[in-house]
């Protein structure tokens, strides 16, 4: 494996294979003491870099390309550098412009400055990682698959509300008929999530009473506009974030209200559902991103 950060201290040795700054930069926020008085061999030294070397008291640093800029705030810091190329700034990967990163650092020659810009930019990094790292599907009837991740969410689905009605008015609350139909749409498509929308409000229905018949209409409208709306965000999207998983949620609950005032007549109580179900929105937004990213990203 080629390293693409090699640092020695007091005799020892740690290799890194990660791409950029985020080593570095994850040794400094958690490890500061790994880069005190350290001698670091770095792939490519960029202005980032150096700034984090900087930071972290490093001794020495060796090279084979190390940018202008990167080389100065060494030569400010009294830092002992050895490299076999010096250019003007250091590329991005596919070589067609300057590094991203470089771009950024060039407001300041701070190091302590710089420290706020080489965050944001790790953090929007993460993010980007995180939601293109989630696969998604859109499962076939003719792949096993489906049915079986189906079955699952129903259970889920079944036994999820048994725990929220403990609580007085969980059931209004927290929605949880919809948790894991929300989940089992966006993760798997269109057919699981149907599947899902379908069966969970029946069973539960036919096994305990809940949702009542007088309102298992609108319940099955609504977590179909579920199963619809994630699959096809999803679908569109290729990603799972917060922000579409908010969509999703506004989308169909937006939609089921005004079909529910239209069946009932009811502006009012579609309103109170509404408000009343907040706490389910969020569950169902935040929950949701937690299983889909945590549990079952792959």
């Amino acid at each position: 494996m080629e390293y693409t950060l090699i640092i020695r201290k007091d005799g020892a040795e740690r290799t890194f294979s990660r791409r950029g700054v985020i080593d570095l930069f994850e040794l400094l926020a958690n490890e500061p003491e790994a880069l005190h008085g350290a001698s670091i061999t770095d792939k490519v030294i960029g202005k980032a870099a150096a700034a984090l070397m900087v930071l972290g008291g490093v001794k020495e640093a060796t090279t084979p390309r190390i940018s202008t800029p990167a080389l100065k705030l060494f030569q400010t810091a009294g830092i002992k550098v050895h490299y076999d190329e010096e250019v003007p700034l250091i590329l991005n990967r596919d070589k067609s412009d300057f590094c991203p990163m470089e771009k950024r650092c060039t407001v300041s020659d701070n190091p302590q400055e710089l420290l706020p810009i080489i965050t944001e930019f790790i953090n929007e990094i993460k993010n980007t990682m995180m939601e293109s790292n989630v696969k998604l599907y859109q499962l076939n009837l003719s792949d096993r698959r489906t049915y079986i991740m189906a079955a699952l969410f129903i259970l889920g689905n079944i036994a999820l509300p048994q725990l929220c009605h403990l609580i007085p008015q969980g059931g209004w609350m927290f929605l949880p008929i919809y948790f894991f139909t929300l989940i089992g749409a966006y993760k798997y498509g269109m057919r699981v999530g149907l599947m899902t929308a379908l069966f969970s409000p029946l069973i539960n229905s036919a096994l305990f009473g809940m949702p009542a018949a007088a309102v298992l209409p609108s319940i099955l409208i609504k977590s179909v506009l579920l199963a619809v709306a994630a699959s096809l965000i999803a679908q569109r999207s290729k990603k799972a974030s917060l922000l579409m998983l908010t969509g999703v949620v506004l989308a169909y609950q937006i939609v089921g209200s005004a079909i529910e005032v239209a069946i009932n007549g009811s502006f009012y109580l579609a309103i109170q559902d509404f408000r009343v179900g907040i706490p389910g929105m969020l569950l169902q937004i935040f929950g949701g991103f937690a299983v889909i990213h945590y549990l079952i990203r792959k």
